[in-house]
């Protein structure tokens, strides 16, 4: 394998320190650099834990923005064992062949429009079509609700000037608050539903861990 043409931007703190620091919305985070460091953090998790602060597992925090906690990346990993065994099956299912065959039409079909069209945009005219096309594959929506996430464009917490936009967010939210009631309502096999009938430890899942795992 060659070594990428694009130079390696944390090589030297990652050889002398092994931690980067950096200022994250007036908040310091540090930045675990080396592989080896990183599994040691990974399997210490009663340490390094998941199930801190709301919404700070990622970079920048949405701390300030979401209350509801990510499942299963925001549990401690003997609860996201659990959770994760919960969906698994779902998640495999874009290795059945009819699967693969519906996904290969809407790659394609994009690639027309794009061989056939003017110079396009191709992170939000390419790459978020393809995306949110494909999500209703992963949710078994409807392929019209495509439209609806593309509209949010590339991050429904965040937009053009702002890294964390609360208002915006809230679209998120409240779309799954009605998915939620459209599916307890009239189930019909897709993600929702398919939450709304499962259980953990003996209990069905709350709606704020079905907002978790939605989100």
């Amino acid at each position: 394998m060659k070594k990428s043409e694009f130079p390696d931007a944390f090589e030297g703190v990652r050889k002398s320190k092994g931690l980067g620091h950096m200022n994250d919305q007036d908040d310091p985070v540090q930045m675990v650099m080396r592989f080896r460091d990183l599994r040691k953090c990974a399997h210490d998790w009663k340490t390094f834990t998941s199930a801190g602060e709301v919404g700070r597992t990622v970079v920048p925090s949405e701390a300030s923005i979401r209350e509801t906690r990510l499942i299963p990346f925001e549990v401690a990993p003997p609860e996201h064992r659990g959770y994760r065994r919960l969906i698994e099956d779902w998640f495999r299912r874009p290795n059945q062949p009819e699967y693969k065959a519906k996904l290969k039409t809407i790659i394609d079909d994009m690639i027309d429009v794009v061989l056939d069209g003017k110079e396009i945009d191709v992170v939000s005219e390419f790459a978020l079509p393809i995306q949110s096309r494909a999500l209703t594959l992963l949710l078994n929506s409807n392929y019209e609700e495509s439209e609806v996430w593309i509209g949010w464009g590339t991050h429904v917490f965040r937009s053009e000037g702002e890294a964390l936009d609360g208002d915006k967010a809230a679209l998120l939210y409240d779309y799954i608050d009605e998915e939620i009631e459209r599916a307890t309502a009239n189930p019909c096999g897709d993600l929702y539903s398919v939450l709304l009938e499962t259980e953990i430890d003996g209990r069905p899942l709350t709606k704020e861990e079905i907002i978790g795992v939605m989100n």
